[in-house]
């Protein structure tokens, strides 16, 4: 068990990618494997440069980002759903990583940078 594992609070359901078919019209369908997992929602922020000539000065820069348990199989391009207050919606994982544990070399627990996935017209997180 990671060191984090009894604070993962929320729920959520990782969708994989694993095919496509095609419809009559040859429209592709993707075709998505379900996991549910437990997990802890967040917002990671990191100092930036700036954003434009006409906007000088530092900024803070914010992303999703959701921490799972250590044997939890993600990868890039996977997407995880939830219904989770405050967090409802569904992002795109754009990167992991995966602590290990100090001088063991086991996995704490992993990490998915998020982008958050929404329908045209939808406003907020």
């Amino acid at each position: 068990m990671g060191s984090i594992d009894f604070a993962m609070l929320h729920s959520c359901q990782i969708l994989r990618e694993t095919g496509t078919t095609q419809n009559a019209a040859g429209t592709p369908i993707p075709s998505y494997s379900y996991t549910d997992s437990i997990c802890l929602f967040d917002i990671i922020s990191i100092a930036g440069n700036t954003i434009s000539t006409a906007e000088p000065g530092k900024v803070i820069i914010s992303s999703p980002i959701v921490f799972l348990p250590a044997d939890t199989e993600i990868d890039e391009g996977d997407l995880i759903s939830t219904t989770e207050p405050n967090w409802a919606g569904t992002y795109e994982v754009q990167s992991v990583n995966a602590p290990v544990i100090p001088f063991s070399g086991i996995i704490d627990h992993k990490e998915a940078f998020l982008k958050v996935i929404k329908k045209r017209g939808t406003h907020g997180i």
